[in-house]
């Protein structure tokens, strides 16, 4: 089985929501590397704690709030939880769409950053798995040479990233087996590419393939696979009046709220672009280190307290 069960809740009978709220319940950190749950009097540290655990606890004290103050019922709410955004949606993204479509409004419920930012827009993703394979050697020389160029060969990769095109190419997770007394040279590195622009992507997809192609000679076999995996998540005008909404609030609870693009992509880049969507509304933290991902204990109430009166502004508008 390669991911969980996708849960999808909702407080109304109806299949339409005014709004849908939207999480994930896996994360990309394997077991070994785990960090268990820990505090300290300003913040709250664990894996997964401020990427989607945080939100959640965000999410569910908004929604008490509201439930005390007797509006919850007056919002029909739809709340979906995924388990694949590790592999970036590949297997509910047509969920995801299917669903989103019949809400008004879709909010995610990411962490933000440590200037109390709100997401309204994501770079797309791409992800790649290149291998290459010394063939014919002859000599502990082909060996060595088989080693520069898997490493020239991520060097011209990397190149094609581009600030003004909105383009960022990664190597990561780079492994490298050579041996001289049996002779033979395995190379393999996972590729992520982060674009703002669906065609830009497209294009940037066949000039990595034609890079890999052109690798190959009589001694050196390269291989490539994967693809696109999420669009990006763009601003649109139903974006803007959310965010509005959103400054205005924090303005009335003197909180600060500023506008993020993050290069990273998230399940709310499957939603229908001419939804109003926006991501962010998680607790305030970072991930500085692998083992340090942390949210800042007093934002647990300060997002709560925004996201419930963002709630109850739509009830009011609907």
């Amino acid at each position: 089985m390669e991911v969980g069960n996708n849960l999808l809740f909702s407080n109304a009978a109806e299949r339409d929501y005014d709004v849908l709220l939207l999480s994930h319940l896996d994360n990309s950190i394997s077991f070994a590397k785990q960090s268990r749950y820990h505090e300290t009097e300003q913040k709250l540290y664990g894996s997964a704690i401020w990427d989607s655990k945080g939100g959640l606890a965000v999410m569910i004290a908004a929604l008490r709030a509201l439930r005390f103050v007797r509006r919850l019922r007056k919002l029909k709410i739809g709340i979906l939880l995924t388990s694949d955004n590790a592999m970036q949606g590949r297997i509910t993204r047509n969920s995801l769409q299917d669903i989103s479509r019949r809400a008004k409004a879709v909010i995610e419920l990411s962490g933000a950053s440590l200037d109390g930012t709100v997401i309204t827009s994501r770079s797309g993703a791409a992800v790649y798995n290149c291998q290459m394979n010394l063939v014919n050697a002859d000599n502990a020389e082909n060996v060595a040479k088989a080693i520069a160029s898997f490493s020239q060969h991520l060097a011209s990769l990397t190149k094609l990233s581009s600030e003004a095109d909105g383009v960022v190419v990664v190597p990561m997770d780079v492994r490298m087996q050579s041996g001289i007394a049996t002779l033979f040279a395995h190379c393999e590195a996972s590729l992520s590419l982060r674009f703002n622009n669906q065609e830009q992507a497209e294009a940037f997809d066949q000039k990595i393939r034609q890079i890999v192609r052109k690798m190959n000679s009589r001694k050196y076999s390269f291989l490539i696979e994967g693809g696109i995996r999420r669009s990006p998540m763009l601003s649109n005008e139903g974006t803007k009046t959310l965010y509005q909404r959103v400054k205005d609030i924090g303005n009335r609870l003197d909180l600060r709220v500023l506008e993020e693009h993050r290069w990273s992509s998230s399940d709310i880049c499957s939603v229908n672009q001419d939804i109003a969507r926006i991501d962010g509304l998680g607790p305030i933290g970072a991930v500085p280190h692998e083992h340090e991902e942390y949210i800042l204990r007093h934002s647990l109430l300060d997002r709560a307290a925004l996201l419930a009166l963002l709630l109850d502004d739509l009830r009011r508008r609907k």
